[in-house]
């Protein structure tokens, strides 16, 4: 083995990515997984037929790296209508899901040694491929209000990219306040003149998922200066097999976001791209989402439900307004570590907290997905939760 390639696989395995592709076998509990036993196949096979039957021939050639013009279309009236952004097209990437945005973002701000301020704990997608470009991360703690920007200014006054969760944080559940919003698009703004200025990546992965009150508009809708870049993906909204996400790209880098995706993956499937922008047309996402939404809620209040019932005083069970994970914390109680290694000997896949952090202060507890999980299966789940928590505590 060539020693670059060795490199690249140690640091891979440094930031957390060697276990990237894990759990493919979906496994209940498992942290990220949408409910994909309620996929909307009838609607997409019929759009599936449509489009094999119409489409000619000639249109499977080569095609725009930024996408189908269709589905960029579609994407942009989409995020109008559902996360209040008013975009150009033009200004849309389709990449193949969002960690080949992140991916491309990434090789194309950061150089070797530049500082890239990172959400502390933070996803591991969006870790290892900032850290393959060589770059310099700043871990900077996240709170009840979200990422700390005035640390981060302080830690990282060169920064040149931030990354953030700001909608629904990843793994903690919180949302980014609108003092801080507002704080972090100052930042970038001020700097908006300045070639070494940051560059804010929003990472909106499941932002259509909100339980209670109104939608918490994106981050993208307070960039004045044009410093955001928005991320955004169907993996959550529909199904991660899709391979569907995309880049709102400030004009200066939509050119070259798209000539860099252009020499690494030529474009994206074309049947998939034309099927999702008429399933945004016709109005099925919006049904889809409404649908959604009331069965998370359920699954979310059942799984809590049994969980707090089940545990008693063995863990706190944090219940989120937003997103398809909740929280069990575990302080006082046995490591994360050790009750995640009994979980698994007892067939669920909650993911241990402390596994996302890179500092030495770390929360004890559990990220535990509830999309997938029927309701049916609640006190089934809780129960083997329990035995896992009082085995590690022995």
């Amino acid at each position: 083995m060539r020693l670059a390639a060795a490199a690249r696989i140690m640091l891979a395995e440094r930031v957390g990515l060697a276990g990237a592709g894990a759990g493919a076998i979906p496994e209940p509990l498992q942290p990220g997984r949408p409910g994909l036993d309620a996929f909307p196949g009838r609607v997409w096979a019929r759009l599936a037929g449509r489009f094999w039957r119409e489409t000619p021939a000639t249109d499977f050639g080569y095609g725009d790296p930024a996408g189908h013009p269709l589905l960029r279309q579609a994407l942009a009236r989409y995020l109008g209508a559902f996360r209040g952004l008013s975009l150009d097209p033009d200004s849309v990437i389709v990449t193949s899901g969002a960690q080949q945005a992140i991916d491309l973002v990434s090789r194309a701000l950061l150089d070797p040694g530049d500082a890239a301020v990172l959400e502390e704990p933070c996803y591991p997608g969006l870790r290892g491929p900032m850290a393959a470009t060589g770059a310099r991360l700043v871990p900077v703690t996240v709170d009840g209000e979200g990422l700390d920007v005035a640390a981060a200014r302080r830690l990282a006054p060169d920064a040149r990219l931030v990354t953030v969760t700001p909608t629904h944080q990843f793994p903690l559940g919180v949302t980014l306040s609108l003092a801080r919003r507002r704080a972090l698009v100052d930042w970038a703004g001020a700097a908006a003149t300045d070639d070494g200025g940051p560059w804010i990546l929003e990472d909106d992965y499941d932002g259509e998922f909100r339980y209670s009150g109104r939608p918490v508009p994106p981050l993208k809708a307070l960039d004045g200066a044009g410093k955001v870049l928005y991320v955004g993906t169907v993996s959550k909204a529909l199904a991660p097999a899709l391979r569907i996400g995309f880049i709102v790209a400030p004009s200066p880098l939509a050119g070259p976001l798209v000539r860099l995706r252009g020499h690494f993956d030529r474009q994206p499937a074309l049947d998939a791209q034309v099927i999702l922008a008429r399933f945004l047309d016709d109005g099925h996402m919006a049904g889809h989402l409404r649908r959604m939404r009331t069965l998370y809620r359920e699954r979310r209040d059942a799984l809590a439900d049994a969980l707090e019932g089940a545990l008693g005083d063995r863990a706190r069970v944090e219940r989120p307004e937003t997103g398809i994970n909740l929280t069990l914390d575990l302080e006082g109680g046995p490591g994360d570590v050790a009750v995640v290694e009994a979980a698994r000997l007892r067939g669920v896949s909650p993911a241990s907290l402390s596994g996302f952090y890179r500092g030495a202060a770390r929360r004890n507890g559990l990220l535990v997905g509830f999309a997938s999980l029927p309701r049916a299966r609640a006190n089934w789940a809780a129960r083997v939760v329990r035995e896992a928590i009082d085995a590690a505590g022995r």
